[in-house]
């Protein structure tokens, strides 16, 4: 039974992000992580737990610092749920990249009444995906 378990897993990990490599996989993993925190954050708002938003907004700080750094010119293929228009306006998307590390800074700083800062964290990522990502077919 746990041999089964290992080998579903290991399957789910080399199919995860269609078979993606290289910088797109680096990317989608921080993303994926992203959205890890941003998950972690609203359930410790709930349980009133600022410590584990404190610790949540700052992995995603540390994430929204290098995400332009991840979004390289060409790399916007299948399976990248990147949009080409990030080239096309570097500048607004590089804008949404400081902005987030602004406001999980500030989430961070605010873990002790944190709605507000979680609020417009989750805009901002909310502005992004409707500008530079695929939309997702449900």
């Amino acid at each position: 039974m746990k041999r089964t378990a290992v080998l579903l897993l290991a399957g789910f990990l080399l199919t995860a992000h269609g078979g993606a490599t290289g910088i797109v996989k680096q990317r989608m993993d921080a993303m994926v992580d992203i959205g890890r925190a941003t998950k972690a954050i609203r359930d410790a708002i709930r349980r009133s737990e600022p410590d584990a938003v404190r610790d949540a907004a700052m992995r995603i700080a540390g994430h929204a610092a290098e995400i332009p750094k991840l979004f390289p010119d060409g790399s916007f293929h299948h399976p990248s749920e990147a949009l080409p228009a990030i080239s096309a306006d570097r500048a607004a998307f590089n804008a949404l990249a400081a902005k987030l590390a602004v406001a999980a800074g500030e989430l961070a700083s605010s873990a002790d009444a944190p709605r507000e800062a979680a609020q417009r964290l989750a805009d901002i990522c909310k502005q992004c995906h409707t500008r530079f990502r695929l939309e997702k077919k449900r």
